[in-house]
């Protein structure tokens, strides 16, 4: 009974150990680190190439770690124009000034437009027979950066040759961001707009996802887009006996995405902190399991030694029974129920004991 203790309450302990070790571990991470940020490159620019990308997406993701998930935020941006004054366009190119669209689903949750400012519409303003003009939101700060304003004009060029040279964009309205620090900007702020630098300028141009969709993919017939995925974790589901098959998930994620997608690339220190818990937990257990070893030693040799014992002293029971016509196997049957009988009462018994042990 006492080496049944031992042993259980060295696996109790052991298990205690590993989820306190998860908890640590996890405790380090911000929830921005937790959390997955995956984008990937498509085009031509439309609602055919987009399903086909959001659906591969989507398979991986119920397939691995889907339960692991609170929210799923998505997004998208063309390559970049050049961008220029109205009448300038052929000259488009020689500044540091970019742009590209971008759409956002949930966008006005999560904006304030200033006042005079109005929501995209999903179609462009002009005639068939005009160039393309289409209207837009834009930051604040790329506002000022610009020195643009509600109502004013500017002239988008693409690098590549196209079926249209041009489109004009109508600022239709500035906004600001409710919340900088949210969960939802980090999209926008990680993928969307990392062309900007100290030489060149980017402004991002927010419309409606069927404008970006319907409008700009079918004027621009070879444009790229760029799609993101910021999937919010839900730390709290992980324990010590999912922590592997979340660690397998998302190293699989990225392995299967990688091959389907083009420009796949997956941003998160989640795997990082589970492949170091792992690490660490598999150091841990050498000890534990070098214990157990030993436990095991020190009770075979027991148990031999007290069968022997036991045999002596009872050998005038087994020379009663012998001489009341008593067979070997059957006088070894009585001696088997007595230890099976013990065995069972002990491993009854030990956990209940290991447990107020280590509680």
């Amino acid at each position: 009974l006492m080496a049944s203790t031992i042993m259980a309450s060295t696996v109790m302990y052991y298990d205690s150990l590993k989820g306190l070790a998860l908890k640590n571990a996890l405790a380090k991470l911000t929830n921005a680190d937790a959390d997955i940020i995956i984008k990937a490159d498509r085009g031509p620019t439309s609602y055919k190439e987009y399903a086909w990308v959001s659906n591969a997406v989507d398979e991986v993701l119920e397939d691995q770690i889907a339960w692991l998930l609170k929210d799923r935020l998505r997004g998208g941006k063309t390559s970049t124009f050049f961008l220029t004054s109205p009448g300038n366009e052929k000259n488009a190119g020689d500044d540091n000034s970019r742009a590209y669209f971008a759409f956002r689903p949930r966008l006005l949750e999560h904006i304030t437009l200033l006042p005079g400012s109005n929501p995209t519409q999903e179609h462009s303003l002009n005639t068939p027979s005009e160039p393309l003009v289409v209207q837009v939101i834009v930051p604040l700060e790329a506002a000022h950066e610009f020195e643009i304003g509600i109502g004013d004009q500017l002239s988008v060029v693409p690098y590549w040759d196209d079926i249209i040279p041009y489109a004009k964009v109508v600022v239709s309205g500035v906004f600001e961001r409710n919340n900088p620090e949210e969960e939802f900007w980090r999209l926008d702020d990680t993928v969307f707009h990392a062309s900007h630098s100290r030489t060149v300028r980017t402004m991002p141009f927010y419309i409606s996802e069927k404008t970006f969709m319907d409008v700009l993919g079918t004027a621009f017939r070879d444009l790229d887009s760029t799609y993101g995925w910021l999937l919010d974790v839900e730390t709290n589901r992980l324990n010590a006996e999912n922590a592997s098959w979340a660690h397998s998930g998302i190293n699989l994620l990225n392995t299967r995405l990688s091959t389907d997608l083009l420009g796949y690339h997956q941003i998160t220190s989640l795997d990082e902190t589970l492949a170091d818990y792992h690490k660490r937990l598999f150091f841990s257990k050498l000890p534990i399991f070098v214990i157990l070893t030993i436990i095991a030693v020190v009770i075979l040799y027991y148990v031999v030694t007290l069968s022997s014992l036991m045999v002596e002293q009872q050998q005038g029971e087994i020379s009663l029974l012998r001489s009341r016509g008593a067979s070997s196997s059957q006088i070894l049957a009585v001696f088997v129920v007595e230890g099976f009988t013990i065995s069972i009462l002990a491993i009854i018994a030990a956990p209940l004991l290991a447990s107020i042990v280590i509680g």
